[in-house]
């Protein structure tokens, strides 16, 4: 890295309240200023956070971010509270997600950001410092549409293909851990279904590379949230399920065959849907309570939504 060319800039809290509320424009404009490439990068940026002291700064030149932030309002309604519940959930049960948080800046309905930490970055004991700040490392990742060589306009799979099963045939060829990283991904798979994830396409997922590029694992989960709990998102999911694609169609019998389909052991398949399923109102009701507890009572409504659409109410209502 040039530190000549790269830099830090503290931002004020009006300017994280004017990217709050400006959403695309300002993101965009922190994008140009910053060089930096985020896909999709519409309502949200990458920020470098200093922890000790709670402040974000605007990276430039070639300095790397620490954390992406997202704004709200542009967005669909609620989708900040809805990530964070999402990920909380995630992870007690067992998912592997990065460190998340709500930052509210003027306690309004508009006035929040989500941000989460770049799985991607490393700060090492021996990371060079720039003002001051230690300069993490930038780990190599490529999504699984890149890996598969599958173009952006076509992440969303269609009828007669099956990404799914190419996912985990790359994960048996090229992951450090293969037996680990598909029991990870199936995880998430029946996760995306119970809580009603139909955004759960192929760039939505990820390989993770080691500092030396000579390991390859699956990387944490990210973009989690619940889609069906909006009238305008669609049932269907992005990756068929034994074939199906409608969410009040996949069952307990769809996760079985496609287990089947992937090479996974019917038993350790089956145990992992069952036990997720078991577990999973809890976690919701916990993350939930997290949430409200911090002034998100908005929560509560997401949670009943997603007991309500998301695909834990269609098992529970064909298991009754």
């Amino acid at each position: 890295m040039n530190i000549t060319e790269s830099s830090y800039r503290l931002l004020s809290h009006e300017e994280l309240l004017e990217f709050a509320r400006e959403g695309a424009t300002k993101s965009a404009e922190l994008v140009i200023k910053s060089h930096l490439s985020l896909a999709g990068a519409s309502g949200k940026t990458g920020l470098y956070y200093d922890r000790n002291n709670n402040e974000w700064y605007q990276p430039a030149g070639l300095a790397p971010s620490t954390h992406i932030l997202k704004q709200s309002h542009v967005r669909l309604k609620k989708i900040v509270a809805n990530e964070q519940l999402c990920l909380l959930t995630a992870r007690k049960l067992g998912i592997r997600t990065p460190d998340s948080f709500i930052i509210n800046l003027n306690d309004k309905e508009n006035d929040f950001l989500f941000a989460t930490e770049r799985y991607d970055r490393k700060i090492l004991d021996t990371s060079k410092e720039l003002m001051g700040k230690k300069v993490p490392l930038r780990l190599h990742q490529e999504d699984f549409a890149q890996a598969l060589g599958i173009t952006a306009s076509q992440k969303y799979e269609k009828n007669g293909k099956d990404y799914l099963a190419d996912a985990f045939e790359l994960i048996k060829n090229y992951s450090s851990n293969p037996i680990e990283d598909q029991i990870r991904l199936w995880d998430l798979c029946i996760f995306n279904y119970l809580i009603g994830n139909t955004d759960n396409h192929v760039k939505n997922i990820a390989l993770l590379y080691s500092e030396d590029l000579k390991g390859i694992r699956l990387a944490p989960a990210y973009d989690l949230l619940s889609t069906v709990i909006y009238d305008s998102s669609t049932e269907k999911m992005s990756l068929n399920i034994d074939g199906e694609y409608d969410i009040r169609k996949i069952n307990q019998k769809s996760f079985e065959n496609e287990a089947k389909k992937l090479g996974l052991g019917k038993g350790i398949a089956t145990q992992h849907f069952l036990s997720m399923v078991e577990k999973f109102e809890m976690a919701l009701e916990q993350s939930t309570y997290e949430l409200e507890e911090q002034g998100y009572r908005v929560a509560v409504d997401i949670q009943k939504q997603i007991l309500k659409k998301a695909g834990i109410h269609n098992f529970k209502l064909t298991n009754s």
